[in-house]
């Protein structure tokens, strides 16, 4: 979705009128047009039920030219999971032990659901899980599967906690600074459509944010 925005985007400010009605129309119309057809194409309708022992997947819509089945997933089965939030689409997955990955998407201008709730609800039920398992574990001398796979679920860490994340940081860092500058030294008559400029600024202030937000947990 974003690489056919700034596409199109990038395609406006270069063969349309610049700094006049038209172009600022044309643009607009390019970003509402992608953005209602993303919804229609990229899109699906998921149901997610929790319990204290298994978690259920239906799939209300599919995605076009896909077909996912309906599962339900036992606590004792996931390894791991993680919750990344991001400025566009924030992604929840679930890593099983047998190696297979559940990933869920959620468009983060999307309101009419209960996504929060997942995300607030999960790591709690996970934490009961553990304790239960940590418990039995310890009440029959047991460490692991016969996999040598842990019982306890754990919390993957996110981009915002990874080891490049600190390199991804310092060049958002660079883009704040740069960006401001930019605008502010450039001729008007080289940069029409500044907002452009603008985008990369947001990205990068969101990752900072994120990343200050994590580092504080660590």
């Amino acid at each position: 979705m974003m690489v056919t925005i700034f596409g199109g985007v990038l395609l406006a400010n270069k063969f349309l009128p610049k700094g006049d009605t038209i172009s600022i129309i044309s643009v607009i119309f390019i970003l509402l047009l992608t953005f209602f057809l993303q919804r229609f194409t990229s899109t699906a309708l998921v149901e997610v039920a929790l319990t204290k022992n298994d978690v259920s997947i239906r799939w209300l819509s599919q995605y076009i030219f896909h077909h996912y089945p309906d599962k339900t997933i036992l606590f004792s089965d996931i390894e791991s999971y993680k919750y990344q939030p991001d400025n566009n689409f924030d992604l929840f997955k679930l890593t099983l032990k047998e190696g297979s990955e559940i990933k869920l998407w959620h468009f983060v201008l999307t309101f009419k659901d209960d996504f929060d709730k997942l995300i607030m609800n999960f790591p709690q039920l996970v934490k009961s899980f553990n304790k239960r398992v940590t418990q039995k574990s310890y009440s029959h001398n047991e460490i692991s599967h016969a996999e040598n796979k842990p019982l306890t679920i754990k919390r993957a860490a996110t981009i915002y906690e990874g080891e490049g994340a600190v390199f991804i940081a310092i060049f958002a860092v660079i883009v704040v600074i740069a960006v401001p500058l930019i605008l502010y030294f450039s001729p008007k008559d080289r940069l029409k459509n500044p907002f452009i400029a603008l985008a990369p600024m947001a990205g990068a202030v969101f990752f900072l944010t994120q990343f200050y937000r994590y580092r504080k947990k660590i």
